[in-house]
């Protein structure tokens, strides 16, 4: 909460409004949970539609990444027993391919000579260059517990390309084992059922709960949202900046890998029923109808597939480090931080918004010292007045020891 930005929100929910508005039906009229009535519970139940929308959210994107079909039915029967890891593993090696020698011409030097006219020299300079093979190997792999061994590798890729130097010393280290990026995904499956469906529920009457965002079910989303984030924002981090500037003049475009088109769908808005002009007219609908839901998550598999299909035209699918593998794997990544940081604003919101409520409905903020104020008044009137204890403060010292010598 100390974090929270409402304005930053405020522009991120505004600008998917507009997007919002194609997706729906002319009938539905999303708004701002400030801006509708509703009670206490209706805080808790977006709280859980924002959850389960990130978790389906993260199913249907790591689908992409191979995380479908008989590889999710192996990692779901691991979570009822033990944790489950993805791990990206990578290793680099450079070999000596060649030398050869590059003849370098000079800028002419023009001579006048009289009778004969002028005549031009130059300088030939034999530049020697040395290539070396550069190859990178790395696999995306789902293992239980620490055996590593028996990976369910989900995707994978092994590419090479070609380095130059004017020195016979290899660019990069002969052999180089990455240190591995590891993720716990074990809260992400034992928050889904065996058909992929998302069952994430906050336990209201536990003595921990006590607000829509400051209970234990948050706190553990939160949890393993935040190290998701991290382990996604170190992966991006060692292909664009570690692995891609070594293939040079590939002339492909790298921002094509921005996720800024694909639809993020976790937003918490409501929709006043008796307002909305659908052909239900119940006073008892729910303040987020499930077409928001179901709406959204259709909007951002089909914008998350379409970019990926734009990334098929950009990048080829060669033996090179750069293809169109690891701009899927950046993209996946990139689009999953996005959905996080949404979620995390998003039950930010949720409090903020109750805080701010409590604040009008008292009339001001309270803090410690209006609970001591309020404390005094409430003992004064315990007594009588002349029975009435009264403060007092008196300096402790010793006797004939005045003042204290150290």
């Amino acid at each position: 909460m100390d974090t929270f930005q409402e304005h930053v929100f405020r522009v991120r929910v505004d600008k998917a409004l507009s997007k919002v508005k194609t997706i729906l039906d002319n009938t539905r009229n999303p708004q701002y949970p400030t801006d509708v009535h509703h009670e206490y519970e209706d805080k808790y139940i977006l709280s859980e539609v924002l959850a389960t929308s990130t978790i389906a959210t993260f199913l249907s994107s790591l689908e992409f990444l191979g995380l479908t079909g008989k590889n999710w039915e192996q990692v779901k029967e691991w979570s009822k027993q033990r944790s489950v890891t993805l791990r990206l593993r990578a290793d680099e090696s450079c070999k000596f391919l060649k030398k050869i020698v590059r003849n370098e011409e000079s800028d002419k030097n023009v001579t006048k000579a009289g009778f004969f006219g002028t005549f031009s020299s130059f300088t030939v300079t034999k530049v020697p260059e040395y290539l070396w093979e550069y190859n990178v190997k790395w696999e995306l792999v789902a293992f239980v517990g620490v055996d590593s061994e028996n990976a369910i590798v989900l995707q994978s890729h092994n590419g090479t390309t070609e380095l130059k130097t004017t020195v016979e010393l290899p660019p990069k280290p002969q052999t180089l084992v990455r240190p591995n990026f590891d993720i716990n995904i074990t809260w992400l499956l034992q928050n889904t059922d065996d058909t992929k469906t998302p069952k994430f529920a906050i336990d209201r009457k536990s003595d921990k709960c006590h607000t829509p965002r400051r209970n234990v079910q948050v706190e553990d989303a939160l949890s393993f949202y935040f190290s998701f984030h991290m382990w996604g924002e170190e992966v991006c981090r060692y292909f664009k900046y570690t692995i891609f500037p070594e293939q040079l003049n590939h002339g492909y475009d790298l921002s094509a890998l921005n996720p800024d088109s694909v639809f993020v769908p976790v937003l918490p808005l409501f929709e006043d029923p008796s307002s909305s002009s659908s052909s239900s007219s119940s006073h008892t609908l729910s303040k987020i109808p499930p077409v928001f839901v179901n709406s959204f998550l259709a909007e951002q598999a089909r914008s998350l597939e379409e970019k990926r299909r734009d990334l098929a035209q950009t990048f080829p699918q060669n033996a090179h480090v750069i293809t169109l593998t690891e701009a899927n794997l950046v993209l996946v990544l990139s689009h999953l931080n996005r959905v996080i940081e949404a979620y995390s604003e998003g039950v930010d919101y949720i409090e903020d918004m109750l805080y701010s409520q409590l604040v009008a409905a008292i009339g001001k903020a309270v803090t410690p010292a209006d609970f001591s104020n309020y404390l005094a008044f409430h003992n004064r009137k315990i007594f009588n007045e002349e029975y009435r204890p009264q403060a007092f403060s008196y300096a402790v010292r010793r006797p004939d020891h005045y003042p204290e010598v150290a």
